[in-house]
């Protein structure tokens, strides 16, 4: 796009101070490449040294043509320095005299650009206004009849400028021109803010669209003031009806701390406790005698199994998770309970189904015991105005199992040594086969 009209005269004056063409060049050219006084020293020299031919040397004439031609060489070698010295500064004066003319034709382009859209600044305001809902045939006639605004576009980006579009960055209203290259690939321009074409082209339509915008930023404080007096006049009213809630006390925070870390022990434990199920359901976990003493041995000699690894994680879990669920069930309606269910796991800790039914009681009795330290913690937040929390994240990662009777396992039958009679494991206990 064209320069804004301030810059006008700065850009006139510009053309004039890089406009003609009042460098010697040819004279200097020619200085560069004249002999010079090291030259006709070098030559002398040179001349000396010839008058001793080779053959004709006596030792003092050989030294003296050897000095000589020396001085020769090196006074020419002088002389071609000073001339390569003056032809570079002769070539750096002629790249910037091209970068003059360069540069000289670029400020005309741009003279010649302003002048045309200082003529069609009304059809380009129109086509911006085109342009804003996505109509992009304003701009393309405004580029057929802007000629060197369009050629200089071009040089910008690349390739033939085709048209621009619409659209806003960081909330400023900008165009970004386009064109195509050789290969059809699309190639956009860097945005130009739309005030600023219509501030040097459209200076009406500049101002009409500026006071369109204050007028629109007036009526947006208003409705934001409206908006806000609302919300303070609803706030005093909500605030009567339901007063805010009160700092929770030091103290009463610390409890708050204390009861969300024995729900979150409670729920550890509990998944502890789904994972023991979990195996006696699937008939990979057994506690009686022989299982136990056949385990012991396979995980002694390195041979563990399934059943032998769930059982050795059984029996390291198994006194922490009832110790656990009596101390956190202190205190809390469950105490008694949870007493109940632990003696009847460490009575009987041969007998799978039996453990499995007071795993089961257990974590019940957890989940309540939980329960009952959420109520009372909701209870105290109230008294404060505070609502009830959520503790999903405190809570067991795997829910409760379903109830399902373990397989039957096969039985285990032995021989008396001394009778010969026949045995099964029963409950813990040989007892004659059936």
């Amino acid at each position: 796009m064209p320069l804004a009209s301030p810059e006008l005269a700065s850009l006139t004056s510009l053309a004039k101070l890089v406009g003609g063409d009042n460098l010697p060049t040819g004279a200097l050219q020619t200085a560069a490449e004249a002999p010079n006084l090291l030259d006709a020293q070098a030559k002398r020299y040179q001349g000396i040294s010839d008058q001793f031919k080779e053959g004709q040397l006596t030792p003092l004439t050989a030294i003296i043509k050897g000095v000589t031609g020396q001085v020769a060489a090196s006074k020419s070698e002088k002389a071609q320095a000073q001339r390569d010295a003056k032809q570079a500064k002769l070539d750096e004066l002629l790249q910037w005299k091209a970068n003059n003319e360069k540069h000289q034709a670029e400020v005309q382009q741009m003279l010649a650009a302003h002048q045309e859209a200082s003529l069609t600044g009304n059809q380009l305001a129109q086509s911006i206004d085109q342009l804003a809902t996505g109509d992009e045939s304003g701009v393309r006639n405004w580029l057929a009849s802007n000629p060197e605004t369009a050629k200089m576009m071009s040089q910008r980006l690349g390739a033939p400028v085709e048209s621009a579009t619409f659209t806003k960055l960081n909330g400023v209203d900008t165009l970004i021109p386009y064109g195509r290259d050789a290969q059809g690939n699309t190639v956009t321009g860097e945005a130009i803010p739309v005030d600023t074409l219509l501030k040097g082209y459209a200076p009406e339509a500049y101002q009409a669209r500026y006071a369109t915008r204050q007028e629109q930023a007036l009526n947006d404080a208003k409705i934001k003031t409206e908006t806000a007096q609302g919300n303070y006049y609803d706030a005093q009213a909500g605030a009567k009806t339901n007063p805010p809630a009160k700092p929770i006390p030091p103290t009463a925070a610390k409890m708050q701390g204390e009861t969300l870390q024995i729900i979150g022990s409670l729920g550890q434990t509990n998944d502890n406790i789904d994972k023991i199920l979990a195996d006696i359901n699937s008939g990979q976990l057994k506690t009686d005698l022989v299982n136990r003493t056949v385990s012991g041995a396979a995980n002694f000699t390195g041979n563990s199994t399934p059943q032998s690894r769930a059982l050795a994680t059984y029996q390291s879990n198994v006194k922490k998770m009832v110790n656990d669920s009596l101390l956190l069930a202190k205190g809390v309606q469950t105490e008694g309970d949870a007493q109940r269910a632990a003696a009847a796991i460490m009575a009987a800790p041969f007998d799978t189904a039996a453990v499995a039914e007071r795993l089961a009681e257990l974590r019940q009795i957890n989940s309540r015991s939980a329960d009952l330290h959420k109520a009372a913690n909701d209870q105290m937040r109230s008294e404060y105005g505070h609502d009830p929390m959520d503790y999903s994240a405190y809570e067991p990662r795997t829910k409760a199992p379903a109830a399902a009777a373990p397989a039957e396992a096969a039985p285990t039958y032995a021989r008396n040594l001394k009778t010969g009679e026949r045995l099964m494991l029963q409950g813990g206990q040989w007892v004659p086969a059936k």
